[in-house]
């Protein structure tokens, strides 16, 4: 006995369907990549931004320190 889910009309869906969800599955791993990728370089310019804060306070310090030479 034939099932409906062996019906040429629900195989073309069906197999149109699977074909969406790999895409979508394909798509999460590209999204979760570059969200992995964007996080790095968000570490990145969080160390570049303490590295110019800290070179700030240095040439604050040394201009008082110049300021209190004269």
């Amino acid at each position: 006995m034939k099932s409906h889910l062996d019906s040429a009309a629900f195989q073309v869906p069906y197999l149109g369907f699977k074909a969406l969800v790999e895409e979508l599955r394909e798509g999460k791993c590209l999204a979760d990549a570059r969200v992995e990728e964007l996080e790095e370089q968000e570490g990145e310019l969080l160390g570049k931004v303490f590295k110019i804060k800290g070179l700030s306070e240095t040439k604050e310090r040394i201009s008082e320190a110049m300021d209190s030479l004269t």
